[in-house]
């Protein structure tokens, strides 16, 4: 950790936490009444403990703390580090206390956001750095870290042009609170342009690499997919098209010049899959849920209807749509999809995953909208896709990792 720094900060960011620390006493209150939020879990009855020169993570929820497996994994063997932790959601400590178990997190706590003077409490613990997953800036979190000196590394960033413009809003805000960054480790060339125009001091800092939620899908066994295949009768060599992470305004759309074939579509949000199947028969075709296998069986539409199987269904897929990009959402993650082998095909709204679709293109098909289906199947699929899936998740974490034990060296 380096040595406590005297900020400058503008007269906006001053406001901010003035007014956070007034309202410390009530947020802190807040927040502990959320039972997920409650207690810390590792160290000393539940308070957390750790040795100076530790590593502090910063991810809101389980899927953003679990990106950061492998370069936490990398840099407790490397160095010998723990690491602790800081999390938002019910999910993130979920997640976290996984980590602990499998020991690539040494303990959690909630996030000191809003709360200066229990951010300045973590920094006073002495951190070698500060990871933060995305673009997670909490001022509080940020300051405190500023003023304590500790190098903040940005994993998997990204900066929409939504939230870029209201950072434009308070000059100099952004800058200050990012002035300890040592890497920003943005998901495309378009996120790195808007955080460098923001942070002109630190463009040099700044660079486009491949995220790490390419390691965060395995691809499916052979086996399970053929069970699959075999339970619901989808012989092989027949092609199925799968429509993965579905909102519910896309339920309909999707349906659009299907043509002849086997589907399956799987909504976001399980508990829409009623929603889902209602479409489906309102566009006259046979549909069943899953969970009603001899109806599935005979059924020209599946609509999953539980949670977690998502990978298996795209191991059969001859292209896979990706929710959540004709409904104007930003779009959801096509890994699991291309890990499977499977090209996508993705809508207009694709603000989210614009850096993962820049480093393969050759595995996507554009659409304006619906309909979805029909055209040309992007080229890359297969085994030469999940390999080259692979390869990119071994880079973005050799790339993260490197970037992580070199701030902590100092």
């Amino acid at each position: 950790m380096e040595r406590a720094v005297t900020v400058s900060y503008p007269p906006t960011l001053k406001a901010l936490l003035a007014v956070a620390a007034r309202c410390e006493p009530a947020t802190a209150r807040l927040l502990a009444s959320q039972p997920h939020l409650a207690a810390s879990v590792g160290g000393d009855g539940g308070r957390v403990s750790m040795a100076r020169g530790f590593v502090w993570a910063h991810a809101a929820s389980g899927g953003d703390l679990r990106s950061l497996r492998g370069v936490l994994g990398d840099v407790r063997a490397t160095t010998g580090r723990e690491v602790l932790a800081t999390v938002v959601t019910a999910t993130g400590m979920d997640a976290a206390r996984e980590a602990i178990a499998e020991g690539w997190v040494s303990a959690v706590m909630p996030a000191p956001i809003g709360q200066p003077a229990a951010a300045r409490r973590l920094v006073a613990l002495g951190p070698a750095a500060l990871v933060v997953e995305r673009l997670e800036l909490w001022p509080a979190l940020l300051a405190a870290a500023r003023a304590g000196g500790v190098p903040v590394v940005l994993h998997n960033g990204r900066l929409s042009a939504r939230s870029a413009a209201r950072w434009g809003l308070f000059p100099g805000v952004l800058p200050a609170l990012l002035g300890g960054l040592r890497a920003g480790l943005m998901q495309s060339v378009a996120d790195a342009e808007r955080l460098a125009s923001l942070c002109p001091g630190l463009s040099g800092v700044i660079t486009v690499a491949p995220s790490s939620k390419l390691g965060a899908a395995r691809a499916p066994s052979v086996a399970v997919v053929e069970a699959l295949r075999a339970r619901y009768g989808l012989g092989p060599g027949r092609p199925v098209r799968v429509a993965g992470s579905l909102r519910r305004q896309e339920f309909g759309p999707v349906l659009v010049g299907a043509g002849p074939g086997r589907m399956v579509l799987a909504p976001r949000h399980p508990a829409q899959a009623g929603a889902c199947l209602a479409a489906v028969r309102a566009s006259g075709r046979r549909g069943a849920l899953a969970s009603d296998v001899a109806g599935a069986r005979r059924a020209e539409v599946i609509v999953v209807d539980t949670f977690g199987g998502l990978p298996a269904w795209y191991g059969l897929a001859s292209e896979a749509f990706v929710g959540g990009t004709l409904a104007p959402v930003g779009g959801h993650s096509p890994v699991e999809a291309w890990a499977a082998g499977a090209p996508v095909v993705v809508g207009p709204h694709v603000e989210a995953i614009a850096g993962l679709l820049e480093r393969f293109e050759g595995a996507v098909r554009r659409v304006p909208g619906a309909p979805v289906w029909g055209g040309e199947p992007a080229a890359l699929a297969g085994e030469g896709l999940a390999e080259a899936v692979r390869r990119g998740a071994e880079e973005a974490r050799r790339v993260a990792s490197a970037q992580v034990v070199a701030a902590c060296a100092g």
